[in-house]
């Protein structure tokens, strides 16, 4: 191409000089004219071939094999990460893969064609992925139980290869007999490069873990064993520490002749709380129902209870058969549900009567301007002075205990704290009735009050060595219980607690 445009540059060079001397001889202009078009066109063919003749020297720079401007072959160590400047020294910035083709993977040895893109140009290349490093590895010690399989990966923290790599033990050790034994792996990566380590196995002759049920008790030492051969260990930690009933962990130090070995007691709580049924819910209408009465909760574990009750479906103020449900869950999420039926009976007596009856009382001995305090002593003045302790040898319902209580002034402690409960209840006192536990010479049944101060005693039973308990702790409360025959003995967990 070089040749032909010196050829047409010549004969472009002649036919110029031609044009002059026809210039100065006054030749016809139309003969001027067309030599001058065709002067442009050789012009051009000159120019077009010496832009050809560039770039096909520039290709041929780029695709010599002996010194090319872009490097066709490249070797690199697995893991390296390849750029297309890689490929060459010289304008390696100009240099980038074709677009949409993938990256080298570069974590597999072996060849991969890429192909590069340099201005116009497209040169077809190939990497040479290689692994000559052997691989590496973070070694830890392991324990294994007696009698147990163990693997090369059990002492190995983590390998460091680009490639795949795979462990095996020089010699498997045996685990049959308990101590610390040194173990050798052998790393092998893809391409079979192979690296030697040590690290420690100890073989103990305790369960790695030994779970039990929470509430059991601590289980006997043998418990612990693999085998009895290594039963003379002793314990050397101080499990009375150690509480059954609450879940959780707790590390074992067994010791001995052969060493010092540790198990874990694993302490679970897989058992739902129980929930049981005291009583009948027979009441009523209008009567307050306080749902926690009527079941006890118990669990294996020391872990707090959740109650949680559902008593919508229930309409205290309408006669029918109802059912209030008891979920019951302990804090390792296990829960039972109990649904209990709910008799709501038609009321014997004039409940309009009572409240009305009780609105009165509360509008002549309570104002306005009294506090919390001072209106509990206004009603349990008026419930002392306007009672006569009675047996009826019967338990009426809430209502006609107030109804009997208001307008007969007479009835044992369950009337008492009938009429006392409604009263508190016009009063707009928070307040429920509690019951002494079943099961001794006497019942009894008193009050809770609450007034914006947490629960308190309530007790309006005229008493004869006692002037009363209005608003007392339940410290003050169980201290004269204790000492006159669990006279107000309680279920705590059946309550709100009590201050």
């Amino acid at each position: 191409m070089f040749f032909l445009a010196a050829i047409l540059f010549y004969v472009n060079s002649r036919l110029f000089m031609s044009i002059r001397q026809g210039e100065k001889s006054g030749s016809p202009s139309a003969d001027i004219k067309k030599k001058k078009n065709i002067s442009i066109i050789l012009w051009i063919l000159i120019a077009s071939l010496a832009l050809l003749s560039v770039l096909y020297t520039f290709y041929m720079a780029i695709s010599d094999e002996r010194r090319p401007l872009i490097n066709p072959h490249l070797t690199v160590e697995a893991g390296h990460s390849v750029t297309p400047s890689d490929f060459a020294s010289f304008l390696g910035d100009r240099i980038s893969f074709v677009e949409g083709e993938k990256a080298v993977n570069t974590s597999m040895p072996g060849d991969y064609p890429v192909t590069l893109k340099l201005w116009i140009f497209r040169v077809n290349a190939y990497v040479t992925v290689r692994d000559t490093v052997p691989p590496d590895a973070v070694m830890k010690s392991a324990v294994v139980e007696c009698k147990s399989e163990v693997t090369p990966y059990d002492v190995i923290e983590k390998i460091i290869d680009e490639t795949p790599t795979t462990a095996k033990f020089a010699l498997i050790p045996s685990t049959e007999e308990a101590g610390v034994y040194e173990v050798t792996v052998i790393l092998t990566d893809y391409s079979g490069n192979e690296t030697r380590k040590t690290s420690l196995i100890t073989v103990s002759p305790v369960y790695s873990k030994l779970s039990v049920e929470a509430g059991k008790p601590f289980p006997e030492k043998e418990a612990f064993f693999i085998n009895n051969d290594y039963s003379y260990l002793d314990i050397k930690t101080d499990v009375s520490s150690i509480d059954m009933n609450v879940p959780g962990e707790y590390d074992i130090l067994f010791s001995g002749d052969i060493g010092d070995y540790i198990s874990v007691l694993s302490v679970k709580d897989t058992v739902a709380p129980v929930i049981t049924a005291l009583n009948d819910i027979n009441v009523e209408e209008g009567d307050t129902l306080f749902y926690r009465q009527y079941v006890s909760v118990s669990d294996n574990s020391g872990n707090n209870i959740t109650l949680d009750i559902d008593s919508s479906g229930v309409d205290i103020n309408t006669p029918g058969e109802y059912s209030v449900t008891y979920v019951a869950r302990d804090e390792s999420g296990n829960q039972s549900t109990l649904i209990l039926p709910v008799v709501v009976g038609k009321t014997t007596v004039d409940r309009m009567k009572v409240n009305e009856e009780a609105a009165r009382i509360i509008s002549e001995i309570i104002t306005d301007d009294m506090t919390g305090r001072e209106k509990l002593s206004a009603i349990y003045d008026y419930v002392k002075s306007h009672m006569t302790y009675f047996d009826p040898n019967y338990k009426p319902s809430l209502t006609e205990g107030a109804y009997t209580a208001l307008f007969e002034g007479k009835g044992d402690c369950f009337f008492y704290a009938s009429l006392a409960k409604v009263l508190l209840d016009s009063a707009g006192i928070e307040n429920i009735i509690i019951d002494k536990l079943p099961g001794y010479a006497t019942e009894h049944e008193w009050n809770l009050v609450n007034i914006g101060e947490g629960w308190y005693h309530f007790d309006t039973c005229p008493r004869e060595d006692v002037s009363g308990f209005n608003y007392v702790t339940d410290e003050e409360l169980m201290k004269y219980s204790k000492s006159h025959n669990n006279s107000h003995i309680y279920d705590p967990s059946l309550y709100p607690d009590i201050e």
